[in-house]
Formats: structure tokens, sequence, C-alpha cells
């Protein structure tokens, strides 16, 4: 080549590209390569994908690719016939002769080997056609010998065979194993006695080897299982008798936790690991029995036969079963020191955080609700490294004013309801009312006599006929001085960016039966002490869609002046983390004009009934009941837990009803897909009340630890869930039976999607930095956003994200980039929605032309059935559909439509059907053409000719576009 290269009279060579390879991903070190390659005779090229080769179209063959396309590219000489081959080249006659002696050398022992080796194999198939022709056994009735499979195998293939290896059909008598008869051949004697002769090995099994011992126990064992499975469904039913307290003829104790794995566990051929240990968690560290209230799992009794048969079990898998009858006396030194303990527990119900049950005539004393938070992490064993809380003295002096030593706190506000006294909702306190009891207790554990904050009930006369309401205030000693608790919250006149929680209530119902309304939800605003009631309307109006001019705002059953809407919310007496309620004066006029109606009977009970007044006249008809879920604190999540445990729904397994997370609509009167509460049905089994029990439990603990988990790590923890989406619906069922988001729960999914662009935001406490790298989207809390972007780009795909990134997009056009990652999750949704609250950014969508790309869309604004449930706190409204639309259709290059499958057909036709789709024409439109001309396309092809046309002409132009309608 050099001396072709060095010689200028060579005439020039022509050469054509014979295949290329095409890179498909973000960076070289990780993606997709496909290959192109010409057929040389026909010149037809063929593209090589996975395994996968399909032919080239026209249009790709006089197609032009970048360098940024094609990773690699092969060449061949086009004509040959100008190359001049020269055989004569000088060679030194030393170099040569030393090259031909080599080649003979090299030929000589090349032509030894290869007749050895031919001979060998010539051999080796001579010997295996000789013994195969001998090895078949005509009659049972004449002598034979077992083979292994595996051995004869081998022989067959290799050159060289190793000696004969019959270890594996050998059973422990040195017989032949029944069980592995599959794995063996017969042998005639003859070929087994020419094999054995030649490569030795054995052992050596005849026609008379069968192991009848292992016959015996093998048919023993198949009869034991029976045996075992049969027995084990017997007591089945005993041991949900047991679990629901049916059974009183108890004899011997045994762990109700373990009792309950037992009886939904699967029934295996023989005892297991699950069937040890049934006294386990009921045994202390001295092998006697724990006190009945010292620990979680408790115990049960069950009658003698079946102790028998759960113990004999247990003790063939581990022989340390302690048994303790009726009789059984509870461990004397655990007893003292569960009895220290319950001296430092005090009230239980205090320990557990359960709602005190509150007297009007009783005398209750006050402390810090963040030292009793501290003292119940000291004392609970599961939390790890919890900090000691300081003293009473300190706690009780820190709430008393060091000028007039008065209470600088307010107490809480508390509501006299049907006889019922209970805590306002929205009243926010930092103390908590404990008994006279626990009082006495507290001070003998810290052995002190300080007089502490006491407090009396007093009740008020403006008695709510409607209701049945009246309000109690508390009378406190020593009393509240309000001189330093007005200068204490004079911060609150200058709070920034900070949260209030507005409830929107359809009807005349009162927050207090919130939980008892037909329709209503809750968000939380971020707003500053200078932001203008003007401001707060426009806020309410985007995210429940009431009109400013209808809406009716209430703060603590008092209604908000509405004159002046530039008035500011410190003005009106609206500050950080206040509630407030909104009205629609729509609904309160229908309310008040509305007659006395009724339903037709014909139609009770389906989506048909139709209210018609008795004057005639038909009205508007209510909303279906649904639910509205809402982001609540840990505690308030735990009280609910602890007070469905108290009410028994779970505890001994009765009846309770869950939602039908099928039943979902679409309510055009709240403009989202909801899940009703139409269909409650009852879980199917025992087995799925026991993990909606376990889930509980699990999440009981993670609150109280502040521990968060997953969706994926829940399905691992529990060996009873047959799949990730068991595992979901369970987490579903809960947050429906709570009505509480996941969030709230502290549970997250796996994180899905990218943001990139002017964005920041803190996440665990640590600040994330979108502006210059793209980062994943946190399934968690995120809080304090900051932008200054102009605008939100939402597309279909990270790649798309990450093409973007490359032309700096981001920065050129100060704007916000977020992936989608195909169907967005709940956290990419909420995080579209929180900037849209927050900011008020114009939100455009760059999605394929297909009909997955328009259900993308629909997730954002209207929610996904799979959804339904939470798609009251992720919709987000007034996004702008950017493309690929159907005018974009000109501006691809040829051979850039793709055909659509049959599944898109239906998908596009099953869309049409939905109206929340039929309310947006250009989505029709759309969904109509590709079912019509069977053709779709992807983001992809805008830039088949100029990769940086998306980046540079596509998008500026169709977003500036898109901005001048915004800002009409």
């Amino acid at each position: 080549m050099r001396r072709i290269l060095s010689e200028p009279s060579q005439p020039e060579l022509l050469y054509e590209l014979s295949s290329f390879v095409q890179h498909y991903g973000n960076a070289v070190d990780h993606g997709h390569y496909v290959a192109h390659i010409k057929d040389e005779n026909t010149g037809q090229w063929w593209r090589f994908n996975d395994k996968i080769v399909t032919k080239d179209s026209q249009s790709s063959l006089t197609k032009t690719f970048s360098s940024e396309d094609v990773y690699l590219m092969m060449y061949r000489v086009k004509d040959t016939n100008h190359i001049e081959r020269d055989d004569n080249i000088c060679v030194p006659s030393h170099y040569f002769e030393e090259i031909q002696t080599s080649n003979a050398t090299y030929q000589k022992k090349y032509n030894q080997r290869k007749e050895k080796e031919s001979s060998l194999i010539n051999e080796r198939t001579e010997e295996v056609r000789s013994v195969l022709s001998e090895a078949s056994v005509q009659s049972l009735s004449q002598p034979f010998f077992w083979i292994s499979c595996d051995w004869l195998r081998q022989w067959a293939k290799n050159v060289t065979p190793s000696a004969i290896d019959n270890t594996a059909i050998t059973c422990s008598h040195g017989k032949v194993l029944v069980s592995k008869v599959t794995s063996m051949k017969r042998l005639s004697s003859k070929a087994w006695e020419t094999l054995l002769e030649k490569y030795g090995g054995g052992p050596k099994l005849s026609h008379e080897d069968c192991c009848l011992d292992c016959l015996k126990e093998g048919a023993q064992n198949v009869m034991s299982a029976d045996t075992y499975r049969d027995r084990r469904e017997s007591f089945k039913q005993l041991a949900w008798d047991i679990l629901d307290g049916k059974n009183e003829d108890g004899k011997y104790y045994v762990s109700r936790s373990w009792l309950l794995q037992w009886s939904i566990g699967e029934i295996p051929d023989a005892p297991s690991e699950a069937n040890s240990n049934p006294t386990s968690d009921i045994t202390c560290s001295h092998r006697q029995l724990l006190p009945e209230h010292a620990t979680v799992p408790k115990r049960v009794l069950v009658p003698k036969d079946f102790w028998h048969s759960i113990y004999k079990d247990a003790n063939s898998v581990k022989n340390d079963v302690v048994t303790f009858p009726s009789d059984s006396k509870e461990c004397l030194v655990c007893c003292r020191n569960f009895f220290d303990m319950f001296q430092k527990k005090l009230s239980m119900s205090l320990f557990m955080w359960k709602c005190v049950k509150l007297n009007l005539n009783s005398s209750y004393f006050l402390v810090p609700t963040s030292w009793i938070s501290k003292w119940r992490n000291y004392i609970n064993p599961d939390v790890k490294n919890s900090d000691t809380p300081e003293t009473l003295n300190v706690a009780i002096n820190s709430l008393l004013c060091e000028k007039h030593a008065r209470l600088i706190e307010r107490p809480p506000e508390l509501i006299l309801s049907f006889g019922v006294l209970t805590l306002r909702e929205s009243s926010a306190c930092g103390l908590t009312l404990i008994t006279e009891e626990d009082w006495k207790c507290f001070c003998k554990e810290w052995d002190t006599e300080i007089q502490g904050v006491s407090a009396e009930f007093e009740n008020m006369d403006n008695m709510n006929n409607e209701f049945g309401n009246c309000q109690v205030l508390i009378k406190t000693c020593p009393e509240v001085c309000e001189s330093c608790i007005g200068e204490k919250e004079s911060h609150k006149f200058h709070y920034c960016n900070e949260d209030i929680c507005v409830i929107f209530v359809r009807g005349k119902g009162r927050r207090e039966h919130s939980s008892k309304a037909e329709f209503n939800s809750s968000t939380n605003l971020e707003v500053s002490a200078s932001t203008s009631l003007y401001t707060l309307k426009m806020l309410i109006w985007d995210y429940f869609g009431v009109v400013k001019e209808n809406q009716i705002l209430e703060k603590g059953g008092i209604t908000i002046d509405n004159s002046d809407e530039y008035t500011t919310l410190v003005d009106l007496n609206i500050f950080a983390g206040d509630q407030i309620i909104v009205r629609d004066s729509d609904d309160e006029l229908v309310n008040e004009k509305k007659d006395t109606q009724y339903t037709e009977e014909g139609y009770r009970g389906t989506l048909l009934t139709s209210n018609v007044s008795s004057q005639g006249r038909t009205s508007m008809q209510k909303p279906p009941n649904h639910f509205n879920v809402q982001d609540l604190s840990p505690r308030e999540v735990l009280e609910s837990i602890d007070q469905f445990f108290v009410e028994g729904h779970i505890s001994q397994y009765p009846e309770f009803a869950v939602p039908s997370l099928t039943d979902h609509i679409y309510l055009k009167e709240v403009g989202h897909i909801v899940l009703l509460k139409r269909f409650m049905i009852s879980p199917s089994s025992r087995g799925t009340k026991s993990l909606i029990h376990w889930m509980l439990h699990k999440i009981r603990s993670n609150l109280r630890a502040n521990r968060s988990t997953t969706l994926r790590a829940l399905y691992y923890m529990n060996t009873f869930f047959t799949s990730e989406s068991q595992s979901t619906t369970i987490v579903d069922y809960i947050a429906a039976m709570l009505e509480c988001t996941r969030t709230s729960l502290n549970i997250y999914a796996v994180p899905t999607g990218y943001v990139i662009g002017d964005l920041t935001f803190v996440y665990k406490n640590e600040i994330v930095d979108c502006r210059r790298v793209e980062k994943p989207i946190p399934t968690g809390v995120i809080t304090d956003l900051r932008t200054e972007a102009d605008y939100i780009l939402l597309v279909e795909k990270d790649c798309i994200l990450a093409r973007l990134s490359d032309d700096d997009f981001h920065i050129s056009h100060k704007c916000i980039i977020i992936s989608s990652h195909g169907r967005p999750s709940m956290a990419v949704r909420g995080l579209v929605r929180s900037l849209k609250l927050r900011f008020q950014l114009p939100i455009f969508a760059l999605m394929d032309f297909d009909p997955a790309g328009i259900d993308i869309m629909v997730s954002f604004e209207y929610g996904s059935k799979n959804s339904a449930l939470y798609n009251s706190n992720l919709i987000t409204k007034g996004i702008k559909w950017l493309g690929v639309k159907q005018g974009d259709i000109q501006l691809l290059p040829d051979g850039c439509m793709l055909e659509m499958t049959e599944k898109n057909l239906k998908a596009a036709k099953e869309m049409l059907r939905q109206p929340q789709i039929r309310e947006n024409s250009e989505w029709v439109k759309s969904l109509m053409w590709m079912i019509k001309n069977k053709k779709k396309t992807r983001i992809d092809a805008l830039t088949a000719d100029n990769i940086s046309y998306l980046a540079n002409t596509y998008l500026p132009s169709r977003i500036s576009e898109m901005m001048n309608e915004f800002g009409e």
C-alpha cells in the first residue's frame, strides 16, 4: 500500500460505501447500534437490527447521513482493474531460504498431526457405531446394564472420553436410583463389557440392582405428603376460627402472628421453616411465657390435637420448641421489668398517640406536643438512637413567658358536637392535653412537684341548632399572656412563600362534617403576606375551576370581605398555615332554590337516576360520590390508623369494605377522572385482609420512625404477595380507606422522568440544581421551588430531552424541559402541577403524532384510570399541544410516516369514545385522521435530515406563536 500511495503515476482509485453502522443513544458508552450492509452482487441494502433483518426502503438508499448519525463507515474498491499486481518482489536469499525451511517443517508437522487426528476420529466414529449397534436390548428378559446418559453423551462427543461415571444414577444403597430413570439408558451385556474393558469406572449397575428400599421410601414420602396436606387443610379452618375468637377449647398457647402466617401460607408437601417456632414470639429470654402485654405479637389458645400436630411439625424442623399449656405462669422477671416499663409509658393511649376522650367535668394538664413526641420515641424500643427528652421542669418552663410567668402558647380549640368533645379541625396548636393521672405519673417519673399548666373547660352559650355544635373554651392556670403572644407572633405579618390550605366545599356542608361531604377537595397554595386577594382568587380559579366572581371565602367560619380585591392577605388576617374554605356561589344559589326532590324508584342504585322536583321541573343532577384524597400529616395518619384498629375493622377479621379500584369515570363537573365510592366490596379472602393488616402495621411503624419506603420494596418485604401489582393495590386500598395520598403514607414509586432548565428545589434537605445537568424527578416531597423560566416544555421521551440538552436549548430559551418518560408517573405529574400553580407558567407539550402521544396529554389534563384515586392532586389544566401535529406532516422528509398497527387503531377508536377527549376538537380531528389514513409519526422524524432542526428552527418558531397566543 505504501508503494501504491508513493507513486504519483498510479491512476486514481474509486471506492464505494459498502456498509455503515448507526448509533442511537445519548452517549457512546450506551445506546443501540444498527448496521446497514450492501449486497455486492445485487446492490440491495439490508438493515441489521439485532435479530431483525429487513430490506432498506428505496428512500433510504439515497438518504444523506451526517457524521453525528453514522458511527462507522466501511468502503471497498469499486474498480480493481487499475491496480497492478507485482509478484516479482525481491527478497534477500538468506531470508528466503529460512522462510522456505520453516514452511516445510510446519507443513510436515501439520500433515502428521492431521493424519493422526483423522485416524483417531475415524477410529472413534467406528467405535461409536460398533457399540451402539450392539447396545440395544431386544427383550427385558435378557440381562442388561444401566449407564448414565450424561457420560454416554460425552463419550459419543469427545475424542478422548473419561472413565465411566454412574454416580449420578446411584442411590445411597449402591443401587439404581429410581427417581433418575429419565437420566439413564439400558445397554446390552456385550456393549457394557466393551466399554468397561476400555474405559473402566463404574459402579456396575445390572438389571437386578433396582433399589427396593428407595422405592418404599419414595412411596412413604408420597403418602406422608398427602397425609400432611390433608391434615394441614383440615386444621386451616380451625386456625381461622381461633383467630376470629370462635373456638373456646384452647389448651396450649401459640403466637397469634405465627398462627396468622401459618394460616395464609401455601401448603407444602412436608414441614418447612415456616412451621418452626410457633411459640418463639411469646417466649422470653428465660424460656418462659412472656407477659400478656409485653410484646406486639399476642398469644392465642389452640386445642390439644391442633397443638400436637403443629408441635410435631415444628420439632421435625427445629428441635427447640417450648410448650406453654393454658395454666402456664408468666415469667416473674419479665413481669417486673414490664411493670417498670409500663410506669415509663404511663397511659397506653398516650403512648400510642390515640385521641384522649375528653370530659367537660374532668381536669387536664397541658404539655408541649414536641416534648410528648420525644418522650414517645425515647421509650419506644422500635426507635433506635432517640434523643433523651429534657426534664419535665424544663418543658413546662418553656411554656411560660419570662416577664409575667404566664402561658405563652394558646390552648387548642375544642368543639362539643352531639355530646362528644373533640379537637377543632382548624386548630393548629403546639400543646397536648393529658389526663390528671398521666400528669401525676409524669411528675413521679421525673421526681418533681412542679405545679404545671392545668386546664378546665368552659361551655359557651352560642349553640348551633343545625348541627348541635358549640364551642368550648379552655381556661388555663396560669392564664394566657396575650401581650407576649402578640409580640411572639409579630413575624406572622411578614411571611414570604409560605403555604396556606385551601379547601373547596360544595353545598352548605360545614367543614366539621367534611368527611361526610359528598364533594370537596383541598390543596396547599404558596403565598406571601403581600399577596393580594385578587392573586389568591386567580390561584383558586386555576386549581378548582371556580371563577373569582363566584368565590365565597371563609376563615374560621367568618366570611372574608371581597369588596377590595387588592387588599393584601395580611390585612385580611390570613397567615401562613391558615385554612381557607372556598364555596361556589352558584352552588349556594342552587341549594336555596332547590325544591323537595325524589329519585325514580326504577333506576335507584344506578347512574341513570334523575332528580325530579315536586313541581315537575328537572333540576341539576348531583355529582356522584367519589374519593378526594389529600395530604395528611404523619400524626393525622397515625391517628386514623389507630382509630381503624380501635373500631375493630381489622384486628378480629370481620367484614369490612374496600373500594373497587376499577370503578372510575370521567366527571365533567370536576374536570378529571375520579374513583367512585359507589361500589364498596369486601376483600375476597382472609389472605387479602391479613395483607392489609400487615401493611397497616408497616406504615404505622415507618411513620413513627420517620422512615419511607418504595412500592417495590414493600413487595419484596412480604413473601405472600403474588405480584408487585398486588402490593400496590393493597397500598391504594389503605390510601382510599384513610382518604390520603401515598406520600402521606411515606410510600413512593421508583423515579421516572428527568428535568433540566431554570429550576432549583429542595429534596431531602439538599438543594437540587437543574440548570446545567438533567436531574431525575424525585418521588418524594420537594419544597422551595424557585425559577425564573418563561415557560415549561413537556417532551415525551428522555432521548428528546437529552437532544435538546446537548443543544443548550434550555439555556438559550430560558425554559424548563420535563420528560414524561412515556406515560407520566405521579411524580412527573405532581411536579408539573406544582410549577403551574406556583408560577403560572405556560406549558407546551411535544409528543409523538400517535394515539400514545395524545393519551399522555390526556393524563396530564384529566388524569388516568390507574391513578383515579389521586387524580384530584395531579391534574394540570391549560397545557398547549405544540407538536407533532397533523399540519407538521408536510415538513417531514419522505419515508418518515409509519403504519398504524392494529393495536394503535384499536387504541385510537377507544379514545374517541372517551368524553374528556371529545371535549378537545384538535385531539378528535387528529385521531380521526390517524384512523382514516392509518399513519403516524414520531418526534424523531423532525431530525431526520438535520439533527439540529428541532432545537434551532421548529421549536423556536412554534413556541413564539404559542407565546403570542398566551399573551393575548
